[in-house]
């Protein structure tokens, strides 16, 4: 058969087109099989990565997200990235997603994160995820949880009505009910002591705030180093409102400061009174007086200095050091058997001589192992322990030093530290007093406990000085005789300094039980005249107060 070769042509030309139309349908084939199992992919996915979120898997649902970020539907992505960013709490990205993008499908799961912000504390990021769903979705219980998130952060102007709805939702009910509580005093206890007294309260729908009483006064938000979500919640303090009281009204009329602490650091009561309103008395730098003796012992203990050289001596109130300088006690102590007994009576001469056993570079090391060189900070606050003023060529500086006369100062918290080294084998812990925060939910965040400054001295060093504390007050020798009490013991330590005119400063420090003690005080009374008169009254009245309280309430 012979083929026309137009014939040929034509068929060439059929089967090419119907190659291509396979082709074209081949490739289309492929692109919706592609499209199918991407899409199948995306729909694994986005199922396994709801089923993270729903069940508060948050860090497996962040791996998740970033290592298939590509295969989800990018609003999903996004939305999830965003409310990841919340839980890990960085505000700012998830807002920046929240402002500018809408919802997507309803998340089933959209109210176990906002009662998880609610139980954290963080209204602020609920109230961020609560406005992003109200852009799509208008269901009553979202508003309700908007109701309670907004009254929280003080929108107090419409929270009858929408509480009265909250209410109705079982989840909401309990907090419904504690803000309509909050809304009707008009005012809300920010602030507790230990027992959950109120001592600072805000007034409802103002950012001021308001002291319950004025023996906590000095006490500024910035003090507790606040982040932004403590100012909505509660925030519970060590400290004690009835020891506080104590504190407050034994001190009197004078300026002071009196400070009460467990063994582990947490403070029971700290009063500051002073006119001025800058910082609190406790933090500013005193003259120490002869609470500086107990330091000057520990020196006497470390450089193993020979005692059996100076006691028992004869104190005649006064020694000749060198050539027309006298270096002077408060009284003629006459004979003074042991250091114990020195540091009981508070005999500056023995004292004296010890320091200059000691020497001025020994003196000086100890000092700064008992902190004076540290920079402390408490909660939010941050001061110098203390300093020692340079030698001005004074041939008795060492003298002076021994004795805590003239040449140093140190705050009061500072002296907190020290008698807590001595109940403590040596080791200080820092002082707090913000024991928690608690959210609307009762769940407690930034909880704290005690804390290791530093050590200050060797356990074998501290005899001498708890028998010289316990000895100030249960000898007729000792200077703390008159602050026995007849149902506790107590140990301390005297210390006056400042002017005679118009009064010396009184200053006590010392810890009770004296068998086993368990809490520490000092007490700086300003122009109070000598410790060991008025200064062992004040502090006398407060500890037959405050110990059988103490003892009653822990």
């Amino acid at each position: 058969m012979i083929l026309d070769y137009k014939d040929y042509d034509k068929i060439v030309s059929h089967r090419k087109k119907s190659d291509r139309f396979s082709v074209i349908i081949a490739v289309v084939l492929g692109i919706v099989v592609i499209i199918g199992l991407l899409y199948a992919i995306s729909w694994k996915n986005n199922y396994r990565l709801q089923n993270l979120l729903s069940t508060l898997k948050c860090e497996e649902a962040r791996q998740y997200v970033d290592s298939h970020y590509y295969f989800f539907h990018r609003s999903n992505a996004h939305e999830a990235n965003a409310l990841l960013e919340l839980v890990e709490k960085k505000f700012e990205p998830a807002e920046y997603y929240f402002s500018n993008n809408e919802p997507g499908r309803f998340p089933d799961y959209w109210n176990k994160y906002v009662d998880l912000f609610i139980k954290n504390g963080d209204y602020r990021y609920g109230m961020l995820y609560l406005t992003y769903l109200k852009k799509k979705f208008t269901y009553n219980d979202i508003e309700g949880y908007h109701c309670i998130v907004s009254t929280i952060l003080n929108n107090f102007a419409s929270a009858n009505n929408c509480l009265e709805n909250a209410r109705n939702i079982s989840s909401l009910k309990k907090y419904a009910e504690i803000l309509s509580a909050v809304e009707q005093k008009k005012r809300f206890n920010w602030i507790v002591d230990r027992h959950d007294n109120p001592l600072v309260y805000k007034k409802t729908g103002s950012p001021d705030y308001f002291y319950s009483n004025e023996d906590i006064a000095w006490l500024k938000p910035d003090m507790l180093a606040l982040e932004e979500k403590d100012y909505y919640n509660t925030l519970k303090l060590t400290l004690d409102a009835k020891l506080q009281k104590y504190a407050y009204d034994a001190l009197g009329n004078y300026h002071g400061t009196l400070l009460l602490m467990k063994k582990d650091g947490q403070l029971l009561a700290a009063v500051s009174k002073i006119d001025d309103k800058g910082e609190p008395l406790f933090i500013r730098l005193l003259k120490p007086g002869s609470i500086v003796k107990i330091v000057t012992s520990s020196a006497a203990m470390r450089n193993n200095i020979d005692l059996s050289k100076i006691f028992p001596l004869e104190c005649k109130g006064f020694i000749v050091p060198y050539e027309k300088k006298i270096f002077y006690d408060w009284l003629a102590h006459e004979k003074v058997e042991s250091i114990v007994e020195a540091l009981a009576s508070s005999c500056n001469v023995s004292f004296g001589i010890i320091g200059n056993y000691v020497k001025e570079k020994k003196l000086m090391e100890e000092l700064d192992h008992f902190g004076i060189n540290k920079t402390i900070t408490m909660e939010g606050m941050k001061f110098p322990a203390g300093k020692v003023l340079p030698n001005p060529s004074d041939p008795i500086y060492e003298y002076s030093l021994a004795i805590g006369d003239n040449y140093i100062q140190i705050t009061p918290v500072l002296a907190l530290l020290w008698v807590s080294a001595i109940i403590n084998d040596g080791i200080a812990m820092i002082p707090f007093f913000l024991k928690s925060a608690q959210s609307i939910a009762d769940v407690s965040y930034k909880a704290k406990k005690g804390e290791i400054l530093s050590k200050f001295t060797n356990k074998d060093y501290l005899e001498p000085i708890y028998q010289g504390m316990i000895d100030a007050v249960e000898k007729d020798f000792g200077t703390g005789k008159r602050a026995k009490l007849e149902q506790y013991r107590i140990a301390l330590k005297t210390g006056t300094a400042g002017e005679k005119d118009p009064a010396y400063d009184a200053i006590i420090i010392g810890y009770a039980p004296a068998e086993k003690p368990q809490i520490v005080f000092v007490m700086f009374a300003l122009s109070a005249g000598k410790a060991s008169l008025e200064g062992t009254r004040i502090i006398k009245e407060f500890l037959a107060s405050a110990l059988p309280y103490y003892e009653s309430s822990n």
